[in-house]
Formats: C-alpha cells, sequence, structure tokens
C-alpha cells in the first residue's frame, strides 16, 4: 500500500477511528486517496492509559507504512463513540470504553504527535466521510446510521454535521 509521495503537495491526514474492539488507523491524502493503514485491538480493558497508548502506536505504524514522518502530516481526525465534546477535544463519556470520562484525547493526541487534533463522535465523523466521498456525495440533508459495537448515527442538515443534544 506504500506509495511514492512528495509530501509537500499533499494534504496528508492521520485519521484513528478508536472502536470498542479495533483501532483503524490511516493515512489519508486531501484527495481522499488511502495511503496506509493499520489495526489493532483496542484492549478497553486497560483503562484510558493503556487504549491511548494503543492508539498512538496504531497511529504511528500508518505513518511509518506511508513512508512519511509524523512532521508531513497536516492534521489528525479522531473518531470516539460517545458523548464528544469536539471543540474541547474531550471525550465527555463513552459506552465501549470503561473508565473514559472526561479524558482529553485531542490534547494529548496534538501533545504525543504535535499536529492540531480533530475529535469526533463515530457516527458523525462516518456520516462526514459519506458527505465528502460518498453515498452522501451531492446530498444537502441526509441521516447516517451505524451499527457496530453499538448504534450510532450522524445527521447532515444543509451540507453540515449537525452537533448537539
Amino acid at each position: 500500500m506504500n506509495r511514492a509521495i512528495n509530501p509537500e503537495k499533499q494534504d496528508l491526514v492521520l485519521g484513528i477511528d478508536l472502536g470498542g474492539t479495533k483501532i483503524l488507523s490511516a493515512i489519508i491524502d486531501g484527495g481522499g486517496v488511502l495511503l496506509s493503514r493499520h489495526y489493532a485491538a483496542t484492549h478497553a480493558e486497560r483503562g484510558p492509559e493503556g487504549v491511548f497508548t494503543a492508539v498512538i502506536e496504531s497511529g504511528r505504524f500508518a505513518i511509518q507504512q506511508a513512508g512519511i514522518e509524523a512532521s508531513d502530516l497536516s492534521s489528525i481526525g479522531l473518531a470516539v463513540a460517545g458523548l464528544i465534546d469536539s471543540k474541547k477535544g474531550i471525550v465527555r463519556t463513552s459506552p465501549n470504553l470503561p473508565g473514559w470520562n472526561d479524558v482529553p484525547l485531542g490534547e494529548l493526541a496534538n501533545k504525543e504527535l504535535g499536529k492540531p487534533v480533530f475529535l469526533l463522535n463515530d457516527a458523525h465523523a462516518a456520516a462526514l466521510g459519506e458527505l465528502h466521498f460518498g453515498a452522501g456525495r451531492g446530498c444537502r440533508h441526509f441521516i447516517y446510521i451505524t451499527v457496530s459495537t453499538g448504534i450510532g448515527g450522524g445527521l447532515v442538515l444543509d451540507g453540515n454535521i449537525y452537533e448537539g443534544s
């Protein structure tokens, strides 16, 4: 999957989906082309510190597989199930991650990898992916439903993800 790229001509992003059973990390360019990916087990029973270590390791494997350095990234996108304060980068609580209460995941990842971090609810992130690269292209309004370890959804209104209770 490793491709010859010139990072200076690409908008490279590390995307990480932190799920209840797996961590999926990927490097994607500005055109939505997948350059690398890495799967790891979440081991949620290890608590926030143990899971965070696994998240960073998985991200670093994806960076290495893409043949780039963390400094080549423009940003990091993190998706987590649960109640997310995306403005502050905090996982308020997650049904799939016991002990995750008010975890400043965005700040922790920024300190570790040195890039801006965007933290979203995982279903919202998936809805945005569909809006820009998938079945939602060209749609101004739609509902995205996901069934995985849990059930979630994202609401796109007027071309934007709706965040709120």
